[in-house]
């Protein structure tokens, strides 16, 4: 699965939560569509950080809220992937970045912060810990667009 758009029905309300969840396995993304969109949260979905890019440069500035993306993929990683989005979004229609890693030790602090990414969550994923941390990410982002 290279890339995926699924995407739950968009209010034209720039305040709803959409999130692009980035990664390379297939079933991860799967169990985290499900819930989100049990949320009732929109979601975007690319199996990796280069078709991730494609599908951000052609959705509506600023639609994206929170991208949901793995450290480690092949092809690319989420901290790369993290700079590319922040580098092409508008300063205030960026996303915040959640990046997902098997092995939070390894995750270097300075470049996690250079990147300005929101938080770091280890897998496996406990989705209710996820979901409070989506729409705390959301929060995050929608305050950065009122200032």
């Amino acid at each position: 699965m290279e890339a995926m758009l699924q995407q739950e029905p968009v209010a034209p309300d720039a305040r709803q939560i959409h999130v692009m969840v980035v990664d390379d396995e297939p079933d991860i993304i799967d169990e985290i569509v499900e819930f989100l969109s049990g949320q009732r949260i929109g979601v975007t979905t690319a199996g990796s950080a280069e078709n991730a890019m494609g599908l951000f440069s052609l959705l509506p500035s600023g639609i994206v809220t929170v991208v949901l993306t793995d450290l480690t993929m092949p092809g690319g990683d989420g901290l790369s992937l993290a700079r590319a989005i922040m580098n092409a979004a508008a300063p205030r229609a960026a996303p915040a970045i959640i990046l997902m890693t098997g092995r939070c030790a390894g995750v270097p602090e300075g470049a996690v912060r250079d990147c300005g990414v929101f938080e770091v969550i280890a897998k496996p994923l406990k989705l209710s810990v996820l979901g409070e941390l989506i729409r705390s990410a959301h929060a995050a982002t929608m305050q950065r667009r009122r200032l």
